[in-house]
């Protein structure tokens, strides 16, 4: 399940609430070492059984029972010696083999149980106070280079014996898993020490929603499907108070002042509802295994006909390589940031065709230093791929040829690889020609006359490589 289709679902079960932003995130994990004492039950070895039950039910001078197992001197004497040091059994002056009343309720059950102190290595969950099994955590360094943004535990800090005591049972179902079965009758019986503590992390993406009376709600996407557990958690208000939603989302730059007053008199609220609940119907077609190929053209048509529309944060990565792949003269796309991670394989290979169309493409940037070698490597290769540097924009701008711009707050070329604060990250879609003429002209216009871009030093120094 795609994020897409998980922001769908929520959707569905919270009617009236809108997607603001879809940022990616690092759930607080610690990864604990701790020794334990455990009952263990494990079946008795099939030779140990043999002897035991020869001994029982036949003759138990210890040749007889030799005999009779077939062994030769070396296995028997080491299945015999297992037998008594587990003291299930003991020898006689008389050379016969006795059975203790351990021995007969051993052979009973076909199994042995001893306690045993061993040290186990899990992981334990900073927001929903558990412990766990992560596949493949992330390591402090892992998420700083792919930019998430680290959740609070809560509490901040990691769990002691007590807590684990708290929770054994669900220490217990984590101990029987993570021995792959072969412990899986084995019972918690304390909880010694905690030896090591590391801070981990699972990657997710935060949705966060706002309601038509402005209350907001942040639900983690995990593996894609929504973890209404970490939701609730995230409600308390402890950690809402360190995630200051509201107001990190009043320091971003307002969604409705994208554009000006005049490209709003295009929206149409009534014919943009039914559109996107068709765009809904289509997608719980898709998740329900039907076929949706007839829904995704009707919705397609009804959004198409819309001049202008709001883009909700989980659509701009499609869109934006759609715009791309159907460019025929001119891509423009104004951005603060630009990072590697985001751009993909099909939005590169869709600017390199119209590249090699002979299309022009530019792409404006914020920054001093630092642009993706392929994407400068690119520009060495084409004269009419043009890197420019400017005042870095607040927003996003994205225009293909003369006919449709996007207007976002959405990092469009840097939504992975760096740390994204909680903002609004709608946007806008225009298709009326003269208001997006006007919105190419006002990113173009954002850039400091005479200005000479630094990668242009670097498109030399790839040409003479």
């Amino acid at each position: 399940m795609s994020v897409d289709d998980a922001l769908v679902t929520v959707a569905e079960s919270r009617p009236g609430f809108e997607a603001l932003a879809c940022t990616p995130v690092a759930l607080p994990f610690w990864r604990l070492r701790v020794r334990v004492e455990v009952l263990a039950r494990r079946p008795i070895s099939p030779l140990e059984e043999f002897l035991m039950r020869a001994v029982s039910e036949a003759d138990p001078q210890t040749s007889a029972v030799q005999e009779l197992l077939g062994l030769d001197d070396d296995t028997f004497e080491s299945v015999l010696s297992s037998v008594v040091d587990q003291e299930w059994a003991q020898g006689s002056s008389d050379l016969r083999i006795l059975l203790s009343e351990k021995g007969r309720e051993t052979l009973a059950k076909a199994t042995w149980e001893h306690s045993e102190e061993r040290v186990v290595s899990f992981d334990y969950d900073g927001l929903l106070r558990r412990p766990a099994l992560l596949d493949v955590p992330l390591e402090p360094e892992q998420r700083r280079s792919m930019g998430l943004h680290e959740l609070p535990a809560n509490p901040p800090s990691a769990p002691d014996e007590l807590e684990l005591r708290d929770c054994a049972g669900e220490l217990q179902d984590v101990i029987r898993r993570a021995r792959e079965g072969r412990d899986q009758e084995v019972d918690l019986l304390a909880v010694k020490g905690v030896l090591r503590k590391d801070r981990v992390f699972r990657e997710a993406m935060l949705v966060v929603f706002r309601s038509e009376g402005g209350d907001l709600q942040a639900a983690p996407v995990i593996d894609g499907a929504v973890s209404d557990a970490h939701e609730t958690a995230l409600a308390g208000p402890a950690v809402t108070r360190k995630l200051r939603l509201a107001s990190e989302l009043r320091r971003g730059r307002r969604f409705d002042q994208l554009i000006g007053k005049d490209i709003r008199e295009l929206e149409r609220p009534p014919e943009e509802a039914t559109a996107r609940e068709l765009r809904h119907e289509a997608r719980r077609a898709q998740l329900a295994g039907e076929d949706a190929e007839k829904a995704r053209r009707t919705a397609g048509a009804a959004l198409g006909a819309l001049s202008l529309r709001r883009v909700g944060p989980e659509e701009h990565r499609q869109l934006l390589r759609v715009m791309a792949a159907g460019a025929n003269n001119r891509l423009v796309i104004a951005t603060p940031l630009v990072t590697a991670s985001s751009l993909d394989r099909d939005l590169f290979a869709a600017v390199k065709r119209l590249l090699g169309r002979g299309g022009e493409v530019k792409i404006l940037h914020g920054m001093k230093e630092g642009l993706p070698d392929a994407l400068v490597s690119l520009a060495a290769d084409y004269e009419s791929l043009e890197l420019r540097e400017i005042t870095p924009p607040r927003f996003s701008t994205v225009v293909r040829d003369e006919s449709l711009a996007l207007r976002t707050l959405f990092p469009v070329l840097a939504f992975h690889g760096y740390e994204r604060p909680f903002r609004d990250e709608r946007g806008w879609l225009v298709k009326a020609r003269e208001h997006v003429a006007a919105l190419v002209e006002e990113a173009l216009a954002t850039t400091p006359r005479g200005l000479k871009e630094k990668p242009s030093m670097d498109r030399q120094a790839h040409r003479r490589r």
